[in-house]
């Protein structure tokens, strides 16, 4: 799955079989982002800005039946750059929240949405397949960045050290 340009219109979501064919688009909105696949690769999740990008409307597309549903719709999330995640379970979804610094989860139906981090800085966010979000924190007034991981189930939270800076682009077992 990727983000690219469609009938003229800026980033919508394509799959592509790796083995070869063209390219499908999969959705005809604009400035979408790409969330991830769930567990048995047969749904891609998506995100596209509704409202003028004051919410996220939430989709899944279905392989199988080629078909793409609507979800739900994040409210809070930031109008600039949600930088949704999926877990590797397929059961949540970890997104920038509207004041650009915090961090929120959401399960793929829409329910138990939470507040992980407050104000903080939240840039880039990934899962482990344990479970542990890696999250790249800015540093105010800096451009340097901090990393942490953090449990969502613990709320334990390690910070790395502070040789590790920039912004986390993967994690991986631990």
């Amino acid at each position: 799955a990727y983000v690219g340009i469609g009938n003229g219109v800026t980033n919508n979501v394509f799959i592509l079989d790796i083995d070869g064919g063209q390219p499908q688009q999969i959705s005809e909105w604009s400035y979408e982002s790409v969330v991830g696949w769930s567990p048995d690769g047969n749904q891609l999740y998506f995100v596209a800005p509704y409202t003028g990008g004051a919410a996220w409307k939430v989709y899944a597309y279905d392989l199988n039946k080629n078909l793409t549903e609507e979800l739900f719709t994040i409210e809070n999330g930031t109008p600039k750059l949600l930088n949704p995640q999926l877990s590797p379970d397929g059961k949540w979804i970890a997104y920038r929240g509207r004041d650009n610094s915090s961090l929120y989860r959401v399960r793929t139906d829409g329910s138990d949405m939470e507040l992980l981090l407050e104000d903080v800085g939240a840039v880039g966010v990934e899962w482990s397949h344990s479970g542990w979000l890696g999250v790249s924190l800015m540093i105010p007034d800096s451009d340097e960045s901090k990393i942490i991981l953090l449990n969502p189930e613990s709320c334990e939270v390690h910070l790395m050290p502070e040789a590790l800076n920039g912004e986390l682009q993967g994690l991986s077992y631990f």
